[in-house]
């Protein structure tokens, strides 16, 4: 493996006006992701505490970019290969 680039990330723990503790990525001075409100009534923090409900390993970051949000999330989850396989084969089976 060769490097190509190289970026420090930092992972910070942020606490809201409101005292929630979301998980922040910071790429750079102006590019960073925040973590859903899972306590924020909206559609997307009562969905996001559902899916935390289902699975503690599930994310969900706003991406902002100059100190605004961008329009884009970033979605993901924390799971095992094998997790990972049998939802592949699921859906390539529908």
């Amino acid at each position: 493996m060769r490097l190509i680039e190289k970026r420090e990330i930092e992972l910070e723990r942020v606490k809201t006006k409101s005292g929630v503790e979301l998980w922040k990525i910071e790429v750079s001075p102006d590019l960073y992701y925040l973590e859903q409100n899972p306590q924020k009534e909206s559609i997307f923090g009562e969905w996001y505490r559902k899916k935390k409900g289902e699975n503690p390993n599930f994310y969900l970051f706003w991406e902002f970019k100059n100190g605004e949000y961008s329009g884009r999330v970033l979605v993901g989850e924390f799971k095992s290969k094998q997790e990972l396989l049998e939802q592949i084969k699921g859906e390539l089976s529908q």
